[in-house]
């Protein structure tokens, strides 16, 4: 499926927080191997709530890039895994992109072409993480409530003994063991219905259309 990944970047006192565009990418390496199908554009958001809000030139840019993107795969008929036809029809515009010079007077400004934001687009708009990323979760973020391990001496050997049984103190459960899957993880299965309760279950085969007859 593309994905142009639109985000509007503060880094200050806001809660849409750029590292979740990195958080996605990285879910997509781990399923698929690779995030070709992913393109992050990111621009200059201004000290305003309403400047989340994607400009509406940019907008249009969006869709005119993912419309040549599906139109081109739609018309594809070669028999080709989707992921394929994703890949070879992926339009040269859709690239990771950033606009670090806009202002509320000027709009956008000048786009800065940056794949991976390697070069500017990664200095001009540096992510973060969160407390748990902190705690050591992998970019991934997949961790709602982490499975635990006993505190092991070994892997603290800058520790004083008396720092070691403090910390034991602290957390008689364990640490997280981010190697493990979390608490209660499942793989996705699309779709499901909550109408019973928390679990869902499976809403079967899409229903079929039938010619009817007058």
């Amino acid at each position: 499926m593309p994905i142009i990944d639109l985000r509007g970047s503060s880094n200050t006192n806001d809660v849409h927080t750029d590292y979740h565009s990195s958080e996605i990418r990285a879910r997509l390496d781990q399923a698929n191997g690779n995030h070709t199908n992913q393109v992050i554009w990111t621009w200059k958001k201004q000290n305003t709530p309403s400047s989340i809000v994607v400009p509406e030139e940019l907008r249009v840019r969006a869709l005119r890039t993912l419309d040549t993107w599906l139109t081109a795969i739609a018309a594809d008929q070669r028999r080709l895994p989707t992921a394929v036809k994703v890949r070879i029809h992926k339009p040269s515009t859709a690239v990771d992109t950033c606009w670090p010079n806009g202002t509320a007077q000027t709009g956008l400004g000048p786009a800065v072409i940056d794949p991976e934001y390697a070069g500017r687009c990664g200095a001009a708009f540096p992510h973060f993480g969160d407390a748990r990323q902190v705690a050591g979760e992998p970019v991934t973020g997949l961790s709602l409530k982490c499975r635990l391990a006993p505190l092991r001496r070994s892997a603290l050997p800058r520790l004083t003994a008396e720092q070691f049984s403090r910390l034991k103190a602290a957390f008689p459960g364990g640490v997280c063991d981010w190697t493990r899957p979390p608490v209660g993880y499942r793989i996705a299965q699309p779709w499901l219905s909550f109408n019973r309760g928390p679990g869902g279950t499976a809403l079967g085969p899409p229903p079929r259309s039938v010619p009817v007859r007058r």
